[in-house]
């Protein structure tokens, strides 16, 4: 999702976005581009540079996972009784009282 959002994206930004390290992020991308979900551009102005971006294969799971998302969500709401959206800004306050006590 970051990947889709972000787009065409280097290395080091994509690791900014998913909050992880180089390491990381490296088998990661290394799996991905492995199952064909991504692909890499070379920098045109630095040879040695690569950019990461969603490929065709990549784009089709990311749609089938959003669907699986949408299908999970509804049965959530409707086994709670009420939309999922109330619990997302308790679980963002969550998320950021954990990233400061870190």
């Amino acid at each position: 999702m970051k990947m889709s959002a972000a787009g065409a994206s280097s290395q080091g930004t994509l690791a900014k976005l998913l909050e992880t390290d180089q390491t990381t992020l490296s088998r990661n991308l290394k799996l991905l581009l492995e199952r064909r979900w991504i692909e890499t551009l070379e920098d045109g102005r630095d040879g040695r540079r690569r950019t990461y971006r969603l490929a065709s294969v990549g784009l089709a799971v990311l749609a089938e996972a959003e669907h699986c998302w949408r299908q999970a969500q509804e049965e959530m709401e409707r086994r709670l009784g009420g939309p999922m959206a109330e619990l997302w800004p308790v679980l963002d306050r969550i998320l950021s009282a954990a990233r400061k006590a870190a």
